[in-house]
């Protein structure tokens, strides 16, 4: 083999790796980064009011479920009545088919047994209500 021939052979394979080093990066080739699945949305379809504890009871409380196959950043999301529909922000991450519970000390009011709504809500937009008798 003359000396052309091996200097265009040894190019290409050089070429060949850069490529597959820049277009797959350090994790390699087909590896995914785990840390993707987290989104700042959710909808009514992913995040709802699962259940909600009323007075007379003093286990008041408000359980909310994410429903969806992502984990949800609870970043401007809120929980709230018909006197303060965002009374109390959210935070931190509902994973994904995960339940949270927050009590009548963790939202900062009562939930009344008769004529109550409490509000789900994103960016200040009603995603999920649930409504009392």
């Amino acid at each position: 083999m003359d000396n052309k021939k091996l200097f265009g052979i040894a190019g290409v394979v050089v070429v060949v790796v850069v490529v597959l080093l820049v277009g797959f990066g350090s994790k390699g080739c087909g590896s995914a980064n785990r840390n993707t699945t987290m989104s700042r949305g959710g909808d009514a379809t992913t995040i709802r009011i699962e259940k909600v504890v009323t007075a007379p009871t003093n286990k008041e409380s408000v359980t909310i479920k994410n429903t969806g196959s992502e984990d949800i950043d609870l970043s401007g999301w809120s929980l709230g009545d018909k006197n303060d529909p965002d009374a109390r922000g959210l935070r931190g991450v509902l994973k994904a088919g995960e339940g949270k519970n927050y009590d009548k000390e963790s939202l900062g009011f009562g939930i009344n047994n008769k004529k109550e709504i409490i509000y789900l809500r994103k960016h200040g937009k009603t995603i999920d209500k649930w409504e009392g008798n």
